[in-house]
């Protein structure tokens, strides 16, 4: 009976030795694999990281712990958006101000041109009275 025993015993820890040897095989190759994709290529670690945000991101509905996990991306795109909105808005009120002060400009050099205008008229009337009186005289 004790043989029946001992042996049942070393075939349940055999098992679950190999299942521990199972699970530390798998989180080393996995850790490894990692490694390679973080000093290697970095790119393809960012599109993975990126996928998986994502899909944390799109099932965070169903899950508490999802939910939690896409947090960050939920944070990320907040900023993003407040970003993009203040850039958006930022360059309209550049092109307000930019348009102002060109029509500002352009309206300051359209008066500039009529009062010179204006001028050059006056004293091209005064040249003809003058040019006028002159062969009156002579006649």
């Amino acid at each position: 009976m004790n043989d029946l025993i001992r042996e049942t015993w070393l075939a349940i820890s055999g098992i679950i030795t190999n299942i521990a040897d199972i699970g530390l095989l798998v989180s080393t190759w996995l850790l490894d694999v990692l490694l390679i994709l973080h000093n290697d290529m970095p790119r393809v670690e960012g599109l993975l990281v990126g996928i998986l945000f994502a899909w944390f991101f799109v099932h965070r509905e169903k899950n508490p712990l999802v939910r939690a996990l896409a947090v960050p991306l939920k944070i990320v795109l907040d900023i993003l958006d407040i970003i993009w909105d203040e850039t958006i808005e930022a360059f309209q009120d550049l092109y307000v101000t930019i348009k102002e002060k060109v029509g500002a400009l352009l309206s300051w050099t359209k008066d500039l041109v009529k009062r010179s205008m204006a001028v050059v008229v006056d004293r091209l009337i005064l040249a003809k009275a003058w040019l006028v009186s002159k062969f009156k005289k002579e006649d």
